[in-house]
């Protein structure tokens, strides 16, 4: 008898609780024109858990003709021991006329609920039709600003004015002239012909042998010669024995000409 009893108060409990939840459903506007959007809403208020509640599975339209633009992050008020949830759905139409948003299945702890079934009108944009057709407005054409040309050609400027600054910095050092910018210039040689001369010519002015050894002056005479030959013919003739040179010019094919 106990047991009857408990279990009769346990259905009761559950029929309680399973009337205390609601489910209402509304249009933030039942009219819109076409491509204009609107938010359907469903909310279940008295939840007392809601990972117990189980939403309709929408893909992408709530219709044939009604899409769902965007579907909101569900939205959770607490009261006390229950829970208010609201589904929101972004939707929109591109035909018109009037759309009934059939009732869709929520579940909760096992027990089915349905929305209430919404009726959308999507109307038409009205165009006045006894107007005049009006020509084709001109181009507009904008003034060309300081500004635009300056978003244009900044690149260029600045890179003017760094070789501005290259110049003037240049011209300032070398007007110091505490600066050689461009460096030393270099000295163009001698040709080995002319240095040969002019070491030959210095021989001849020190009037050797009579005031130099004549040990001196020769070897002098000939190291002349050997840098003449190395500088001019390639020949290492300043590391070589009288032989060895001898046979470096043969095999280059030199004559007593050359």
């Amino acid at each position: 008898m106990r047991g009857s009893l408990l279990g009769i108060a346990l259905m009761c409990a559950g029929m309680f609780s399973a009337q205390e939840v609601r489910i209402d459903t509304r249009l933030d506007t039942l009219d819109i024109r076409i491509g204009e959007q609107t938010t359907y809403r469903i909310t279940a208020s008295g939840v007392n858990d809601p990972s117990l509640l189980q939403w309709p599975q929408l893909k992408d339209t709530l219709h044939r003709s009604i899409e769902i633009v965007e579907s909101l992050p569900i939205d959770t008020l607490s009261h006390e021991e229950t829970y208010t949830l609201e589904k929101a759905l972004i939707i929109t139409s591109w035909d018109s006329g009037y759309y009934a948003i059939r009732p869709l299945p929520i579940t909760y702890d096992d027990e089915l609920f349905y929305t209430e079934a919404m009726l959308l009108s999507v109307n038409t944009v009205q165009v006045d039709t006894t107007a005049a057709p009006l020509d084709i407005k001109p181009i507009y054409h904008e003034p060309f600003s300081f500004k635009d040309w300056l978003s244009l050609n900044w690149p260029y400027l600045l890179i003017a004015a760094i070789l501005l600054l290259i110049v003037l910095v240049i011209l300032r050092l070398k007007r110091k002239g505490t600066v050689d910018v461009f460096g030393p210039r270099p000295v163009p040689a001698i040709p080995i012909h002319e240095q040969a001369l002019a070491r030959l010519k210095e021989l001849r002015e020190s009037q050797a042998p009579e005031t130099y050894k004549k040990k001196t002056y020769y070897s002098e005479l000939t190291d002349t010669l050997r840098a003449y030959l190395e500088g001019r013919y390639g020949v290492p003739a300043l590391e070589q024995t009288s032989k060895e040179i001898m046979q470096d010019i043969r095999y280059k094919g030199l004559s007593s000409e050359d």
